[in-house]
């Protein structure tokens, strides 16, 4: 729900709109509370214990501990927390869904941030820019082309976090498939059924 309101004369008694949302998915880092005073503009979330997934994938000791099941875990996580935000009467695209925008907490449970390039559009209405946002290398290639952004631009973007989850490689550092050390730990980490 949106309300029109009037702020305080602190603000000049301008009309606001205040959007009042649901309440937070578990995958979506929560929102604790913000800061907008002076000339400080903070946002306070929740900290994620271990990091982002980013930052177990740059490190080859950390992505190899890492069992099948944490991964499938902190993947359908993921998953759950974009659905949430595609949902359809109100989608939130997120357009910079990327290995560092999932957090994880101290159990790995999947928490997804980085919500500074999203949209709140209308169902699956695609919105046009001109130049399309987001990191290089996560970015659809028809949002790209086009301009046109929709909630299948996110799962684009998620289909490559998974590629970098199922290869152990962040989608923008060059290594060679045939890398035998990386065949090797795939092997070693295989579980027979």
């Amino acid at each position: 729900m949106v309300y029109r309101g009037q702020l305080s004369k602190q603000w000049e008694n301008r009309t606001a709109a205040f959007k009042r949302l649901d309440h937070n998915h578990e995958n979506i880092t929560p929102l604790i509370g913000y800061c907008d005073q002076g000339n400080e503009m903070i946002i306070v979330s929740e900290f994620a214990t271990n990091g982002s997934l980013d930052y177990h994938l740059l490190d080859p000791d950390k992505s190899f501990c890492l069992t099948w099941a944490q991964r499938m875990n902190i993947c359908m996580g993921a998953a759950k927390g974009l659905e949430y935000l595609h949902w359809e009467n109100r989608a939130v695209i997120h357009r910079d869904m990327k290995s560092s925008s999932i957090l994880l907490d101290n159990n790995l449970d999947t928490k997804i941030c980085g919500f500074g390039l999203s949209l709140l559009v209308n169902g699956n209405q695609p919105q046009i820019y001109q130049r399309p946002t987001g990191t290089q290398f996560y970015i659809d290639p028809f949002y790209k082309e086009s301009g046109m952004v929709t909630t299948a631009s996110d799962v684009y973007s998620f289909g490559i976090v998974l590629f970098e989850m199922l290869s152990e490689m962040l989608a923008y550092n060059k290594r060679s498939i045939d890398d035998s050390t990386m065949m090797t730990r795939w092997r070693s980490s295989l579980i027979p059924l």
